[in-house]
């Protein structure tokens, strides 16, 4: 739970400060980035889950 707490506040600092750097102007560019960081996050978060799922089904 801590780990995805921390991956999502990370995601959103980051993001943030991107906007912030870029004056809130979206280039193509921009918006991969942010779409990249977004499935980056998204995947971090579900193989997170998957781990703990096995760990649980492994001790059983």
């Amino acid at each position: 739970m801590r780990r995805t707490i921390l991956i999502l506040l990370l995601f959103i600092i980051g993001n943030g400060l991107l906007l912030l750097g870029t004056d809130f102007k979206p280039t193509i560019p921009i918006i991969t980035l942010q779409i990249m960081s977004f499935w980056g996050t998204y995947k971090l978060i579900k193989d997170s889950n998957l781990s703990k799922k096995k760990e649980e089904n492994l001790s059983n």
